[in-house]
């Protein structure tokens, strides 16, 4: 049995009704379709290996130096290529950022990967390797050279980098809009459901300045999907547009996927959304005692009246909004132990005043 001692003023005895709630922006809940990195690859031909090489040639070695020798020089062919020691075929990658990027302007650093038998790529230099979106009839974006740096060679020899050493041929632009002109909101996958999803496309219709009687532009197409059909007038700078759209903010509590409790039974944690509500109740577990001293007005601190009392009471004056927050701060406050703190949540979850989804791990 516990014995517990509380000091308390009587205003706590009322627990604080529930503040009001914060705010969060669209951004950190959603992704904007068309906003994800992509990769551009091919196959190249690394030179200038001491020994290194894949040691001799196949039909891919062939294939792949021919291309590269018409690149380089009109005249050459694979067979001026004789020395397999020096040589590895390769594999090259560059990531594209999700902004996209500019022909002749922007370099991508690249990754190039033996695919053969080349026990390493120090000192190697890549020769013009073009590099592909992904697919069959993948269209060839950049044209990748220059000096390797290994990136780790003592762990992996056989791979290597080229800082910068991807050029653009061609322009890789932001796919954010669609042929429509429509932008997708993409929820969390933790998040989505059709109260957030429809909330989000509230909000955007509420920031969005219309005519009276314009359609609306943000529209809730199932759990995860958010489609917003993007004014003529904002065209001309969509940046913007999408700036002011992420940055629009809605209730965190919603935000947040719905009130959960999260209770770890082998740490003895607990963790919650904000203020998760409790309908009125009285709490008894395990006998414990508050105590609830009531000082004279001239007291002794050394002797003062108290009140023994066998029961918490959340929510006395039946107002509503008492929260699982406030409970805890006072358990914490008595020093209960973690296993019985879990056990009292279960309780008033079992009883159904327990307004949140309760979740073990």
């Amino acid at each position: 049995m516990h014995r517990l001692k509380f000091i308390l003023l009587l205003a706590l005895a009322a627990l604080l009704l529930a503040t009001p709630a914060a705010a969060t922006q669209i951004r950190n809940v959603v992704t904007l379709k068309g906003s994800e990195s992509s990769t551009i690859s091919g196959i190249g031909v690394v030179v200038g290996l001491n020994g290194t090489g894949d040691g001799e040639f196949g039909p891919a070695h062939k294939a792949v130096l021919a291309a590269v020798a018409r690149n380089i020089d009109a005249t050459a062919t694979p067979q001026n290529f004789t020395d397999a020691d020096s040589i590895a075929l390769v594999h090259v990658s560059a990531v594209v950022p999700a902004e996209g990027v500019r022909q002749g302007v922007d370099q991508l650093d690249v990754t190039v990967a033996t695919v053969n038998d080349a026990n390493s790529l120090k000192g190697g230099v890549l020769l013009d390797a073009v590099l592909f979106a992904p697919g069959k009839n993948g269209r060839a974006y950049a044209v990748a050279a220059g000096n390797l740096m290994l990136e780790d060679e003592e762990e992996n020899p056989r791979r290597a980098k080229v800082v910068r050493g991807a050029h653009m041929v061609r322009d890789v632009p932001s796919m954010n809009l669609d042929k429509f002109n429509q932008i997708t909101l993409v929820l969390q996958e933790n998040k989505a459901s059709w109260q957030l999803a429809n909330f989000i496309a509230e909000a955007v219709n509420g920031v969005m300045v219309l005519a009276d009687d314009a359609d609306p532009i943000a529209r809730a197409v199932d759990q995860k999907n958010v489609i917003i059909k993007v004014p003529d007038e904002a065209l001309p700078n969509l940046s913007s547009f999408i700036t002011q759209i992420m940055g629009t903010t809605i209730d965190s509590e919603i935000a947040s996927g719905g009130a959960r409790v999260i209770i770890n039974r082998s740490e003895g944690t607990i963790a919650m959304t904000r203020d998760v509500e409790l309908s009125p109740v009285i709490i008894s577990h395990k006998g414990m005692t508050i105590q609830i001293v009531n000082p004279e007005p001239q007291p002794d601190p050394n002797n003062p009246t108290v009140e023994n009392v066998d029961f918490v009471a959340l929510d006395p004056d039946d107002r509503g909004g008492a929260g699982l927050r406030q409970l805890l701060d006072a358990l914490n406050t008595l020093n209960v132990p973690s296993e019985d703190r879990i056990a009292i949540i279960k309780e008033i979850h079992d009883l159904g005043v327990l307004h949140a989804e309760l979740i073990y791990k």
